[in-house]
């Protein structure tokens, strides 16, 4: 096996409805996991409506602010240097007030389930 390089260019793997730019960098299922690695642009209030992930999700910021709201109306304000971790089965939602983009790193990982 040897190491992999992966790069953010080109056109976006997928552009949501409510304006997000996403790359999938790394998305990966096997037997033994489920990994995603994403890298996404937010222009100035673009937001995606509230989903629920069957992993849980960590989002890295690197410019800009996001509103995260979850299930139960509670809002989080995330920026540059911050991480957000929303655990599997949480719905949420994700918003740019800003004027600026914002950009992040998703990371999702399949859940383990305590016994």
């Amino acid at each position: 096996m040897e190491p992999t390089i992966s790069r953010i260019q080109g056109p976006p793997t997928r552009t949501t409805a409510g304006g997000l730019k996403v790359w999938e960098l790394r998305n990966e299922k096997t037997d033994a996991r489920d990994l995603a690695i994403l890298y996404a642009v937010v222009p100035p209030g673009a937001s995606e409506g509230p989903h629920t992930r069957d992993s849980e999700e960590i989002i890295f910021y690197v410019q800009g602010t996001s509103e995260v709201k979850v299930e139960g109306g509670k809002t989080y304000r995330v920026g540059p240097n911050e991480l957000i971790s929303i655990p599997a089965g949480i719905s949420h939602s994700h918003s740019n007030p800003g004027k600026e983009p914002t950009i992040q790193f998703f990371i999702r990982a399949e859940a383990v389930r305590k016994k």
